[in-house]
């Protein structure tokens, strides 16, 4: 969630954010931390979120990998499974645990035979990775 804020804090700013989503013609970018927007927006309904960063946007699949992914309630070999929030393509795109193959996948499902990037990493959850 981009946006400027010019001094002050996050927190004063709080009020006009919400003024600024009940009312789009008189939507503000701002600058707030991601948990305060996500509150605003009522995205992650208390469940664990992972924001997948880093790869240069002109790469390929860059528009895949790059979000912000929110925990699911079913898991996957006993593990999180974690769906891209606002993904733009025409299929879903997870990020989960494959226990057959030791490897953190992100995928279009668990069947899917391809990934558009995996690890081999055993932690509990894909931020220790």
């Amino acid at each position: 969630i981009a946006a400027v804020a010019q001094g002050g804090r996050a927190g004063e700013h709080a009020d006009r954010l919400e003024q600024s989503i009940t009312e789009p013609s008189k939507l503000v970018k701002r600058m707030v931390p991601l948990v305060q927007a996500m509150q605003h927006l009522n995205i992650c309904k208390g469940r664990h979120a992972v924001l997948c960063s880093g790869r240069d946007p002109t790469a390929r699949l860059a528009n895949r990998l790059n979000g912000l992914y929110v925990c699911e309630e079913e898991n996957h070999d006993n593990k999180a499974v974690f769906a891209k929030v606002n993904n733009e393509a025409a299929t879903s795109t997870f990020i989960f645990y494959n226990e057959a193959k030791g490897v953190w996948r992100i995928t279009t499902g668990f069947d899917a035979r391809g990934d558009f990037a995996n690890v081999k990493d055993d932690s509990a959850v894909p931020w220790e990775v």
